[in-house]
C-alpha cells in the first residue's frame, strides 16, 4: 500500500479466509492506533512495514502470520520570502524547500535572486525535488514592495534689503514640505511651498540666508529629500540727483549726482538737452535746450 505523506488516516484491514474467532497481534506499534485489534488505523508519518499474527483463539497453535508493507510517499511544500525597497535599490528575495527552483517574471533560477523592478511587483517561483512522489506545494509568490523617494528642487533667490522673498521650490514622490532654518519670518507657516521669508536684521546685514526645503519621511525603507535654497540679500538702489541750481541763459550746468547701495550704474532720464560725455555719467555736463530755456526750468 502507498499513501502520501500527510494524508488521511486510515485502517489497515486483515480479513480471515476462514470462519473462526481469532486474536491479533500487529508489530511494531510505530503510526498504529492499536496493536491487539484486527484492522489498526495507520497514521501516514513514515514507511512501515508491519506483521500481523493471526492466532485461533479455539484451536491451540494455529496461527497465521503475514507481513503488510506502507510507503509513505515524500512530498514537499516551498515558502518564499519577499522584501521592502525604495525605488533604484535592489532586493534579494528568496525561497526554501526544494531542489531546484525557477522564478517569473525574469526566468531566473536559485533559491535566492536579486532584483531590481521599478514598481511593485510580484514574483512567482516554481520548485522541483528530486525523489518527491506526491504532489504538495510547488509553487508560491513573493511579493517585491517598491516605495517612492522624494524628490525636491529649490531655485535661490535675490531680494533688496528690507523685502520679503517668495520661496520657490517642487516635490515629487510626497505631499507634505517644511522648510528650516532662518530665524526670520515664514508667511503663512514653515509648510507652505511658495511661503514668503522675512529675514532678520541680522541676515540682512550678512546679505546671505539658507534655508532648506525638507520632504516628509516617507514609509518603509525610502528617507526623506532635503535641499538647500539660498537667500542672497543686496542693499537697496539709492540715487541722489545732487543739489538744485540756478543758472543764466545760455550757460550750461556742472551736474552733481550720485548713486549708492546695490546701483552699479545711473542714467538721466528727463531733460531734452546734451549731456557731456553722455547720460549714465552722474558727472555730467547740462546743456540746456531751447525748450528747456522757454519752459525756464528743467
Amino acid at each position: 500500500t502507498s499513501v502520501c505523506l500527510g494524508a488521511a488516516k486510515f485502517p489497515l484491514t486483515v480479513t480471515p479466509l476462514t470462519t473462526g474467532v481469532y486474536d491479533f497481534k500487529w508489530a511494531p506499534a510505530t503510526n498504529l492506533s492499536c496493536t491487539d485489534c484486527q484492522n489498526p488505523v495507520f497514521d501516514p508519518q513514515s514507511t512501515q512495514t508491519y506483521t500481523v499474527t493471526m492466532s485461533d483463539k479455539n484451536v491451540a497453535n494455529c496461527n497465521r502470520v503475514k507481513t503488510v508493507k506502507v510507503t509513505v510517499g515524500t512530498s514537499f511544500s516551498i515558502t518564499a520570502t519577499g522584501a521592502e525597497i525604495c525605488e533604484g535599490e535592489t532586493a534579494t528575495i528568496s525561497v526554501t524547500g526544494a531542489d531546484t527552483y525557477v522564478w517569473q517574471p525574469g526566468n531566473l533560477t536559485g533559491a535566492s535572486i536579486q532584483v531590481t523592478p521599478a514598481t511593485t511587483t510580484t514574483y512567482t517561483v516554481t520548485g522541483t525535488m528530486a525523489g518527491a512522489t506526491c504532489p504538495g506545494k510547488p509553487e508560491t509568490t513573493a511579493i517585491v514592495t517598491v516605495g517612492k523617494q522624494p524628490v525636491v528642487t529649490t531655485t535661490d533667490v535675490t531680494i533688496c534689503m528690507g523685502t520679503a522673498a517668495k520661496l520657490a521650490g517642487t516635490i515629487t514622490g510626497g505631499s507634505k514640505i517644511t522648510w528650516t532654518g532662518g530665524a526670520g519670518t515664514y508667511t503663512p507657516d514653515r509648510t507652505t511651498l511658495d511661503a514668503l521669508y522675512t529675514p532678520t536684521a541680522a541676515e540682512q546685514s550678512a546679505g546671505t540666508v539658507t534655508l532648506t526645503l525638507e520632504s516628509e519621511d516617507p514609509a518603509g525603507p525610502c528617507v526623506k529629500a532635503t535641499k538647500p535654497l539660498i537667500i542672497t540679500i543686496i542693499p537697496a538702489a539709492i540715487a541722489d540727483a545732487g543739489p538744485d541750481q540756478t543758472i543764466c541763459t545760455g550757460s550750461t550746468v556742472q551736474l552733481d549726482g550720485s548713486f549708492k547701495g546695490s546701483s552699479t550704474i545711473g542714467i538721466w532720464i528727463t531733460g531734452t538737452g546734451t549731456f557731456v560725455p553722455d547720460k549714465v555719467d552722474p558727472k555730467a555736463v547740462y546743456t540746456p535746450s531751447a525748450a528747456d530755456l522757454l519752459a525756464g526750468k528743467v
